[in-house]
């Protein structure tokens, strides 16, 4: 009996029905012309976390044994809003590394980034602070209505700049959720979960304490 090949080493199509149409072009090659949109999100998540990710910053994330099966995160994903979303791990639960049915939820690209910190390339620096040409520290939040760099002012200490970051990321999550509160896929416990961080930050900010992850 063939041994099944595994989605990106890691995940096991059950599906007995078709997931993938191809056609083949007229150099006699197949071409893939359709994808069944909850397996294209499967398979997605396989190839980040799978023993085939390339994805540096996924090699330590993992997924629940049942994902590991197509047809169950299909049955949990036919259960959410789910179209034109991004799928979170760590929203609802701080620092997660499981990709699950009880840790994951689907909500906008820019709320997905909102949290995103790049902590593994952060260097020595406090999150939000860079070394300027000048040899001061600036402080830089991710504008949540530009997607870009929010200039927060340059400081004589590295623990000023963060000061000044802390100060932005709570501003910025504030607006975030102003905005999502009018998304039709508006989820109570996500709101929850951000405002719990603000908190958080705002706690390290009153207590000169710096926020190690959001």
């Amino acid at each position: 009996m063939m041994k099944q090949k595994l989605c990106g080493g890691l995940g096991i199509n059950d599906a007995d029905y078709q997931v993938t149409k191809y056609i083949v072009g007229d150099n006699g090659k197949r071409k893939r012309v359709w994808v069944y949109p909850y397996y294209a999100r499967w398979k997605s998540l396989m190839e980040r976390i799978g023993p085939n990710s390339k994805e540096e910053a996924y090699f330590d994330k993992t997924c629940c044994a049942d994902w590991v099966y197509f047809s169950k995160f299909k049955a949990w994903m036919e259960a959410q809003t789910w179209e034109n979303l991004d799928l979170d791990k760590d929203i609802l639960i701080q620092n997660n590394k499981e990709y699950g049915p009880t840790t994951c939820a689907f909500v906008p690209a820019w709320i997905n980034t909102l949290l995103m910190t790049n902590t593994h390339r952060k260097g020595i620096l406090p999150l939000g602070v860079h070394l300027s040409s000048k040899g001061q520290f600036r402080a830089q939040v991710s504008n949540v209505y530009t997607n870009k760099n929010k200039h927060l002012g340059l400081y004589q200490t590295p623990e000023e700049a963060h000061s000044a970051w802390q100060r932005g990321k709570i501003d910025q999550i504030e607006k975030a959720l102003k905005m999502y509160e009018e998304e039709g896929c508006f989820r109570l416990d996500i709101k929850e979960a951000l405002l719990k961080r603000s908190s958080n930050i705002l706690e390290d900010n009153k207590n000169s304490r710096e926020t190690l992850f959001l």
